[in-house]
C-alpha cells in the first residue's frame, strides 16, 4: 500500500468492479480517488448493475472518494491545459475522465490507475506520472503474495473475456511486459 493518492480513470477500475475483484484493490491500495466525470462515467446508463453496485459499496465505505473540481482551481487550470494539448496534438478530444484524473494526479504528485495507455501515454511520460494499469497491478499482487498465480491467471482470463485487457495469457505479460512496465513506470510507484 502506499501513502500516495491514487487516481483512478474509468477503464482500470471497472475492470476490477465488474469481475467483483473489489477485495483485490483493496489489498493494494488505501484509497482510491475519482474524478466527477470518472464517477458519472461508471454510472452512466448501460453500465453493467455489478460495476454501479460495487462502486456504491467501496463510496460507501469509503474507499473511494469522489473529487469534483472547481473550475477556479489549479487542477482544473491542469485539466484545461492537457484538454487543449490533446487536441492539439492528436485532432480530437481526450476522454473526460482520463483529462480529470491527470490533471488530479499531476499536480498533486499522485499515482494515476490507467489502462488507456494510447490516451494517457504522451502526458504520463511528459510529467513522469506514476501509473498503475490493472495487469501491472495483477502482478504485482503475486510478487507481494497477496494472490496466487492462479489466482492472477483466472482474473486476467475474466478481464480478458470482458475485453479489458489485451490479448494473451497472465504468463505472457508477467514474463515479457511486466519486467517492461516497471522499469517505465512502476519504479516511480513508490510501494
Amino acid at each position: 500500500m502506499t501513502k500516495r493518492k491514487v487516481y483512478g480513470d474509468t477503464d482500470c477500475l471497472s475492470s476490477f468492479l465488474l469481475l467483483d475483484e473489489v477485495s483485490l484493490l483493496e489489498s493494494i491500495l488505501d484509497e482510491i480517488v475519482i474524478p466527477k466525470a470518472v464517477y458519472q462515467e461508471l454510472r452512466a446508463n448501460g453500465t453493467p448493475l455489478q460495476i454501479v453496485e460495487n462502486l456504491e459499496n467501496l463510496k460507501e465505505k469509503k474507499f473511494i472518494r469522489v473529487h469534483d473540481m472547481d473550475v477556479h482551481s489549479a487542477e482544473y487550470q491542469w485539466y484545461d491545459e492537457i484538454r487543449i494539448e490533446y487536441q492539439m496534438n492528436r485532432g480530437f478530444p481526450i476522454g473526460e475522465g482520463e483529462a480529470q484524473a491527470m490533471a488530479l494526479a499531476i499536480p498533486n504528485g499522485g499515482i494515476l490507475a490507467s489502462n488507456n495507455l494510447s490516451d494517457i501515454k504522451y502526458f504520463v511520460d511528459k510529467y513522469r506520472l506514476p501509473l498503475l494499469t490493472s495487469a501491472y497491478m495483477i502482478a504485482d499482487s503475486v510478487d507481494k503474495g497477496q494472490i496466487s498465480y492462479e489466482e492472477a491467471e483466472l482474473t486476467w482470463q475474466q478481464m480478458e473475456r470482458n475485453r479489458i485487457l489485451m490479448p494473451g495469457s497472465f504468463e505472457d505479460y508477467y514474463q515479457g511486459q511486466y519486467l517492461k512496465d516497471f522499469k517505465e513506470y512502476g519504479k516511480r510507484l513508490g510501494f
